[in-house]
């Protein structure tokens, strides 16, 4: 599927004076420090809320990008782990914070997934969420214990088939990108297996080391440790080429799926509401963080792939990425009760 060019440029808005004194209140704009609503004139910290469990892909990419913007912003930056029904408790957290720039949500495209597998979504991302800026994207690996039999996709796919119901895959919980990857891989391949959901990817990854589950997608960047540290082993990747930081893992196509395509993308948002100027703002900030050569070796060693867009490039992002995803649930029929 198609990605943003890294790095557009971005035209500031210009803004009245009432919101130019709010960006400059919660962003420091021009230097100034926050005051307003603050005990002692102490900047108030920012929250970037990841809802999956600290050592998953989100938290990961939240980690890498606290640090660097609580010196842009001259106030602390802190990830708070708000997990549960898969991504749903900490993006509806979000959604319900004030608009003023000071709540975040790191996701991924599971937050567009979510309204087409639920009768009654806690949040509609395009009515509850401000974006901001698409941070990047990663492609997947399919992992399998490095004590597996399986050494290939084929593998797994002949167990599915001739053994119907004892094969499982984790996920990092319901309705999340990573389980579409497993459940596109299984229409696709024409085998059954059974989704475990887990409260974020670590948990999933635990289970996969300890042999409690067969197979698990994971973005690269998280799984390639793993795979490098000799605990699990990456038998396919999720895109149509191979990625340079994983040469010798084929793709899924050369594996025998045709047709296969996914990747993760990683979003920062805010509720709706808040001011233009604000996210705008923040977007601009997000990209000069990921400029920095230490947060690029950080994210692109291991296979992220940085972007950093506009709210409105974003936006129209979801909205095609979401006809997608809408298309795979239709075919695996996925839904939550």
């Amino acid at each position: 599927m198609p990605h943003a060019r890294p790095f557009p440029a971005l035209r500031r808005a210009s803004t009245h004076a009432a919101v130019g004194t709010l960006v400059a209140a919660m962003l420091c704009a021009g230097g100034a420090h926050a005051q307003a609503g603050t005990p002692g004139g102490t900047p108030r910290p920012v929250a970037i809320v990841a809802p999956y469990a600290a050592g998953g892909p989100v938290d990961i990419v939240a980690r890498i990008l606290a640090r660097p913007l609580s010196t842009t912003w001259n106030r602390p930056v802190v990830v708070e782990n708000r997990t549960g029904a898969g991504g749903n408790i900490g993006t509806e957290h979000v959604a319900k914070s004030a608009p003023d720039g000071n709540t975040l949500l790191l996701n991924t495209g599971a937050l567009l997934v979510a309204p087409l597998v639920q009768a009654k979504a806690p949040v509609d991302p395009f009515r509850d969420l401000a974006p901001v800026t698409k941070v990047g994207y990663a492609p997947a690996l399919l992992m399998v214990s490095a004590k597996s039999p399986f050494k290939s996709p084929a593998d797994i796919v002949a167990f599915g088939k001739a053994n119907p119901g004892k094969l499982s895959f984790g996920s990092p919980g319901h309705a999340t990108t990573l389980q579409l990857c497993a459940e596109l891989f299984k229409t696709l391949a024409g085998f059954d297996a059974v989704h475990v959901p887990f409260r974020g990817s670590a948990a999933s990854v635990t289970a996969l080391i300890g042999d409690q589950i067969h197979f698990h997608y994971d973005a690269m960047f998280a799984a390639l440790p793993h795979a490098r540290g000799g605990t699990l082993r990456a038998i396919a990747i999720s895109t149509r080429t191979r990625a340079p930081q994983a040469a010798d893992v084929p793709t899924m196509v050369e594996s025998g799926v045709p047709g296969y395509d996914a990747a993760i993308w990683f979003g920062l948002f805010a509720a709706a509401g808040t001011p233009a100027a604000i996210t705008e703002r923040l977007a601009l900030d997000v990209q000069k963080t990921l400029n920095d050569p230490d947060v690029r070796r950080q994210l692109e060693s291991n296979g992220f792939v940085i972007v950093g867009n506009s709210p409105r490039e974003l936006t129209g992002e979801m909205e095609q990425e979401q006809r997608m995803w809408a298309d795979v649930v239709k075919k695996t029929g996925v839904k939550v009760e």
